[in-house]
């Protein structure tokens, strides 16, 4: 499920992973890392959206923004957690990013 908004997405996801989006762009990756998501957690369960903060005096920083519902989940995008936490297997276990 898409949210139309970031602020949608912010009030109905309580566990969100940014991954930083160098200059160049992160290319083939998000595609990636969006398929391994559909494939593997059901609609509704999460959502990703594009961000960009940007701190006084600093260059703004973008993030490709993956919310779920659950801890466990987060996986998808190679967000972390213990080895012991359940959920699927991660991008960074699929080769698809790095750990």
């Amino acid at each position: 499920m898409h949210h139309p908004t970031k602020l949608a997405a912010e009030r109905s996801f309580p566990h969100r992973v940014a991954i930083p989006v160098p200059p160049g762009g992160i290319g083939n990756r998000l595609n990636e890392m969006l398929a391994w998501c559909r494939a593997n957690i059901a609609a509704g369960e999460w959502d990703q959206q594009g961000r960009s903060e940007k701190a006084l005096g600093q260059v703004p920083a973008d993030f490709a923004r993956f919310y779920f519902v659950t801890e466990g989940t987060r996986t998808c995008s190679g967000g972390g957690g213990s080895s012991n936490e359940p959920g699927p297997v991660s991008l960074a276990a699929e080769g698809i990013v790095s750990a």
